[in-house]
């Protein structure tokens, strides 16, 4: 199944592969149940990400909370690069929203 950038996952496509198409290949994503409702281009990214040639050396790569807010305010985890100060501004952050 296909779907365009601008279309929504909707739940008859709950444990489907759907393919999204980034401008230059198709990506596919598994649809489960916490992505309904999110706009499908957000699990294709169009832009290559950006590589360091030299790594600061008080960042590291870890499991970290990526808080990424689509329309509907859904909270999704990923992996990050992040300094300690900022481990701790996004786990307070985190905790406030979780608070309210």
């Amino acid at each position: 199944m296909f779907l365009e950038r601008s279309s929504y996952i909707s739940e008859n496509q709950i444990n489907k592969v759907v393919k999204i198409h980034n401008g230059k290949e198709f990506v596919e994503v598994l649809v489960i149940k916490s992505i309904v409702g999110i706009k499908a281009g957000c699990f294709a990214p169009t832009r290559k990400p950006r590589k360091n040639k030299k790594l600061d050396p008080k960042c590291i790569l870890l499991l970290n909370f990526q808080i990424l807010y689509s329309q509907n305010s859904r909270i999704v985890f990923g992996l990050v690069k992040v300094c300690w100060y900022q481990k701790l501004l996004i786990l307070l952050y985190f905790l406030w929203v979780i608070c309210l």
